[in-house]
C-alpha cells in the first residue's frame, strides 16, 4: 500500500517535470544544431535545506557529430549514453559520440537559484520536522521560496534590484487516512481517491522585482504574486510523503505579452507640461501678477492700453533705421575705443601744438629737397661695394686670436724642420718595411687555436650529441609498450611505466589529474591511442630536458676556454681599436705618402726664406693684426648699417617722387589752411570725447549695436506679426478674459488637492513597472544554464527538487529490510528519470 502511494507521488513529480520541459522551456530546433537540456535534481531535507544535487545533461542531436565539446563545472562526471570517457582540455569537456546523443551526469555543490524554507506548526506552535512525525492535532505547513538571483540592473538608466524570474510548481500528497479538513492558501486541491493533492504555482521574487508593494497605483497594491503558501489540516499520527518541486527560469507568456503603453509617454509629458507651466509661473511670478492681469479688471484695461500704443507704432516713419546698422557696429565702436586710446597715449594735443612739427612743411622747401636727392645718389653708388670679396679677408683677420697658437706652433715646426733633415730621411726609409711587419701579425693570428674552432662549431657538435641521446631514450621508452596496441602490458612494463609517471608527477612535469588517469589506464593492462603517443611524448620530453641540462654545463666550460684565448686579442683591440692592423698599416702608408711634399716645402723655403720670415713676423705682431682687425670690422658694420636703412632710403625716394605729383604738391601747399580748420574743430571734438568718458554714456555707446539690433528685431517682429498683435488685442476681449479667469480657478482648485502630482507619480510608477518587466524578460531569456555551456550552444535548464519523507520511526526488529525500501536519492533519480 505504501509503495503504491510513493509511486503515485513520484509519477506526479515526473509529470510536472515533463510539463515544465515542454511548456516552459521552449527548446529551439534547428537541423543538426546541438541543444543542451540541463536538469538539476536536488534532494532536500524535510525543512527545505539542500542535501545533494545531481546535474543531468542531454546534448540533443550530438549524434550528428563524431566529436562534441561542452563546458560544465560539475564533478564526478559519468557518461550514461556510452562507454567513452570524457577528455578534459582547459575548461572544455570533449566527447566521442559514437553516433549517439550524449547523456552525462555529475555532482555540484553550487547554491541553487531558489531556496526552500518549510516550517511546521502543531496546535499553533512551531515544531521541527523530526519531532512532528507520529503527532496528532491541528497542523500547519508553510512553504516559502526565496529567489537568490537578485542583482543590480540598469533599468532605463537607473540601477535597480531585479531578480531572474522563476516559475515554481509544488505538489504535496496527503493520505486521506491521516489528513482531513485540508485548507490551502494560494493553492489548488484535488483528489485521486486515496490522497488529496495540493498543487501550488509561485513566482518567488517577481513581486519585488516589479516593485508592486511600493507603487502609488492603488489598483496594483493588492495584486498577489505568491512566493509562499500555507496548508492547514487536522492530522492523526503525522506522516508526509516527499514534496515535489519543479522550477524553471521561464515566465508566463501573459507577462511577455503585456505590451508597452503607446500613449504613456505622451500622457506623462502632458501632465509634466501642466505642472511645469504651473511651477514656472509660480516661480517667476511669486506675486501672481500674471494671474492678476486676467483676474483684476483694472490691470486688464491697462494691458489693453498697451496694445493700443502698439498699433500707433505701425503709423511711424521708420526709414532711418535701415541705414543705421552700417555704422553702429561692434567693430566701429571698438575702432573708436582703439583710436581714442591711441590718440590719448600719443598725446595728440601735444603733437598738434608742437611748434617744430607744426611748421615742418614751411621749412622743407624745394631747395632742401634738391639737396636730399644728391645725398640719395651718393648712397646708391656706395651700395655697389662688393662685400663678399672683403669678407674673405675679414674672416681670416677675425680668427687671428684663435690662430695665434697655430701660428706660433707653425713657426716652431718650421724651425725644427730646417734643423732635422737627417731624421726625416730615416723616417722615410722605415715606411718601406710596413708590409712585412703586418704579414707577420696576420700569420700569428690566423694559425692560432682561436681561429680554427668557433663558438658555432662547438654548439653544432653539442646539439648533435643531444639529438643522439634523445633518440636513444625515445627507443628505450618505446620498449615499455607492446608493439601492438591491442596486446596487454606485461607486469614489468606496468611497474616501469608506473614508476616513470610517479617521477614525472613529483617533478611537476605531469599533472596530478593526468597522472591519475594514466595510472588507471595502466592498471587496465591496455593503453590504446592516443594515450600511447601521449605517454611517449611526455617521457621523451622529460628525458630531453635532462640531456639539455647536462649539455648546458659542458657548453659553459667550452666558452671559458675560448674566452681565455681571445683575451690577448681583445687587449690589443682596446688599445688601438678593432681594426688595429688596418689602422697601423694606413698610418705608415700615409707617412710614406707625405714625405715627398715635406721635401718640396723644405726646398721652396730655402729659395724664399726672407719673404717667408717677414710674413711670419707680421702674423706674430699682435698690435698690427689688432689694428687691421678693428678697421676691417668697422668698414663692414658701416656698410651693413647703410644696407639696413634701405627701406628708409626707399621711403625718402618715394616721398621725393610723390612730391613731383601736382595733386600732392597742392595738398602740401594747403596744409597751413587745414591747420587753421583743425584748430577750430578741436574744442568740439574734445568736448564730445569728455562726454563719452562718463560711464552711463560710455556704457550706452558700447551697447548701442546690440540695442540697435534689438530695436531692429523688434521692428521686424512687429512688422511681420501684425496679425499676432491683432490676436493679442482680441485675446483681451471681455468674453475671452472671462473664460481665462474660469480656467485659472480650475487649475488652482486641482493644485490645492494635489491631483496633478498624484497623476504624475502614478504614470511614473507605471512606466517603472513596464521597464522592470522588460528587464525581467531579458534576465529570463539569458538564464539558460546552471553549471555552464559552450558559448554558441543553445540550452535550457530545469530544477527538480524533492524533500525527505517524514515517517513515524519503525520499531526495531531483527529482520533485514527489503532492498527497495533502502533505495537512495541517486537510485530514485535513475529509476524515475533515466529509462
Amino acid at each position: 500500500m505504501k509503495y503504491n502511494k510513493i509511486k503515485k507521488h513520484l509519477s506526479l513529480l515526473l509529470s510536472m517535470s515533463l510539463i515544465f520541459s515542454v511548456v516552459l522551456e521552449k527548446p529551439i530546433y534547428s537541423q543538426n544544431e546541438i541543444t543542451k537540456y540541463e536538469t538539476v535534481y536536488t534532494n532536500l531535507r524535510s525543512d527545505g535545506q539542500e542535501k545533494e544535487t545531481i546535474v543531468s545533461n542531454w546534448l540533443k542531436d550530438s549524434r550528428f557529430y563524431s566529436e562534441v565539446i561542452d563546458k560544465s563545472n560539475i564533478s564526478d562526471i559519468n557518461n550514461v549514453s556510452n562507454d567513452n570517457m570524457p577528455i578534459f582540455k582547459n575548461n572544455d569537456i570533449m566527447w566521442n559520440t559514437d553516433s549517439k546523443d550524449i547523456y552525462y551526469q555529475g555532482e555540484t555543490t553550487k547554491t541553487l537559484p531558489i531556496s526552500t524554507k518549510i516550517t511546521y506548526y502543531l496546535d499553533g506552535k512551531e515544531i521541527s520536522a523530526n519531532d512532528i512525525s507520529g503527532k496528532s492535532g491541528k497542523v500547519k505547513i508553510n512553504i516559502k521560496f526565496i529567489n537568490n538571483t537578485i542583482k543590480s540592473v540598469n533599468v532605463n538608466g537607473v540601477q535597480k534590484a531585479v531578480s531572474t524570474p522563476f516559475t515554481v510548481a509544488t505538489v504535496i500528497g496527503f493520505d486521506n487516512e491521516k489528513f482531513s479538513n485540508i485548507q490551502a492558501e494560494n493553492s489548488k486541491i484535488f483528489s485521486d481517491g486515496n490522497n488529496q493533492m495540493v498543487m501550488f504555482i509561485g513566482f518567488p521574487g517577481l513581486s519585488n522585482s516589479l516593485n508592486l508593494k511600493s507603487t502609488s497605483i492603488e489598483q496594483l497594491e493588492d495584486i498577489d504574486i505568491p512566493s509562499e503558501f500555507t496548508i492547514k489540516a487536522d492530522v492523526k499520527e503525522f506522516e508526509l510523503s516527499s514534496i515535489a518541486i519543479v522550477a524553471s527560469p521561464q515566465i508566463p507568456e501573459m507577462l511577455k505579452d503585456i505590451k508597452d503603453i503607446d500613449d504613456l509617454d505622451t500622457a506623462k509629458k502632458d501632465i509634466d507640461t501642466v505642472i511645469n507651466a504651473k511651477d514656472t509661473i509660480n516661480k517667476i511670478d511669486e506675486k501672481d501678477t500674471i494671474k492678476e492681469l486676467i483676474k483684476n479688471p483694472k490691470k486688464t484695461e491697462n494691458a489693453k492700453l498697451l496694445i493700443d500704443d502698439l498699433f500707433e507704432y505701425y503709423d511711424l516713419d521708420k526709414e532711418l533705421f535701415d541705414i543705421l546698422p552700417k555704422y553702429i557696429t561692434d567693430e566701429n565702436i571698438k575702432l573708436y575705443d582703439d583710436a581714442k586710446k591711441d590718440l590719448k597715449d600719443a598725446d595728440i594735443n601735444y603733437v598738434l601744438d608742437n611748434q617744430v612739427l607744426r611748421y615742418i612743411p614751411d621749412r622743407l622747401n624745394d631747395k632742401q629737397i634738391d639737396k636730399t636727392r644728391l645725398l640719395i645718389s651718393d648712397y646708391d653708388e656706395i651700395k655697389t661695394f662688393d662685400m663678399d670679396r672683403f669678407d674673405k679677408a675679414l674672416e681670416i683677420i677675425n680668427n687671428y686670436d684663435n690662430m695665434q697658437l697655430m701660428i706660433e706652433s707653425s713657426s716652431n715646426l718650421y724651425d725644427k724642420i730646417k734643423k732635422h733633415d737627417k731624421e726625416l730621411d730615416t723616417l722615410e726609409k722605415m715606411t718601406k718595411y710596413s708590409d712585412r711587419i703586418f704579414d707577420l701579425m696576420d700569420r700569428v693570428e690566423n694559425e692560432g687555436f682561436g681561429g680554427s674552432l668557433t663558438q658555432s662549431d662547438i654548439d653544432y657538435m653539442l646539439k648533435a650529441l643531444a639529438e643522439k641521446k634523445t633518440k636513444e631514450m625515445s627507443h628505450m621508452f618505446k620498449s615499455l609498450l607492446p608493439e601492438n596496441e591491442t596486446d596487454p602490458l606485461s607486469n614489468e612494463q606496468k611497474a616501469k611505466l608506473t614508476i616513470l609517471i610517479d617521477q614525472g608527477m613529483k617533478k611537476g612535469q605531469i599533472g596530478v589529474t593526468t597522472g591519475a588517469q594514466l595510472n588507471t589506464l595502466i592498471n587496465t593492462g591496455y593503453i590504446p591511442e592516443p594515450y600511447r603517443t601521449q605517454i611517449l611524448q611526455m617521457f621523451t620530453q622529460g628525458a630531453q630536458r635532462e640531456i639539455m641540462n647536462q649539455i648546458s654545463s659542458a657548453t659553459s666550460q667550452a666558452e671559458s676556454l675560448l674566452y681565455d684565448l681571445r683575451t690577448i686579442q681583445i687587449d690589443i683591440q682596446n688599445d688601438i681599436g678593432y681594426n688595429y692592423r688596418s689602422d697601423l698599416r694606413t698610418a705608415l702608408e700615409f707617412t710614406n705618402e707625405i714625405m715627398p711634399e715635406i721635401r718640396t716645402i723644405r726646398e721652396q723655403e730655402k729659395k724664399n726664406e726672407e719673404t717667408v720670415r717677414k710674413a711670419i713676423d707680421l702674423a706674430k705682431n699682435k698690435d698690427d693684426m689688432k689694428y687691421f682687425q678693428y678697421w676691417a670690422n668697422r668698414i663692414k658694420e658701416m656698410k651693413k648699417d647703410m644696407d639696413y636703412n634701405d627701406e628708409n632710403i626707399n621711403i625718402m625716394k618715394d616721398l621725393l617722387n610723390e612730391y613731383s605729383d601736382p595733386k600732392i604738391k597742392h595738398f602740401y601747399e594747403k596744409i597751413p589752411t587745414l591747420r587753421k580748420h583743425i584748430d577750430k574743430i578741436r574744442p568740439i571734438l574734445n568736448s564730445l570725447s569728455d562726454e563719452l568718458d562718463i560711464k552711463k554714456y560710455n556704457d550706452s555707446l558700447h551697447k548701442s549695436p546690440q540695442t540697435l539690433q534689438t530695436l531692429l528685431k523688434m521692428k521686424e517682429d512687429l512688422d511681420n506679426n501684425k496679425d499676432i498683435a491683432d490676436t493679442l488685442k482680441l485675446s483681451l476681449d471681455d468674453e475671452v478674459v472671462k473664460v481665462a479667469r474660469q480656467m485659472i480657478e480650475v487649475i488652482e482648485r486641482r493644485d490645492e488637492k494635489g491631483d496633478l502630482e498624484k497623476s504624475k507619480n502614478k504614470l511614473d510608477d507605471l512606466q517603472d513597472i513596464m521597464d522592470r518587466k522588460d528587464a525581467i524578460i531579458t534576465l529570463s531569456d539569458n538564464y539558460t544554464t546552471f553549471t555552464g555551456k559552450q558559448n554558441d550552444m543553445n540550452s535550457s535548464v530545469t530544477f527538480v527538487m524533492k524533500t525527505d519523507e517524514i515517517k513515524i520511526p519503525e520499531k526495531k526488529e531483527t529482520f533485514v529490510p527489503k532492498q527497495e525500501e533502502k533505495q537512495g536519492f541517486l537510485d530514485w533519480i535513475k529509476g524515475i528519470f533515466i529509462k
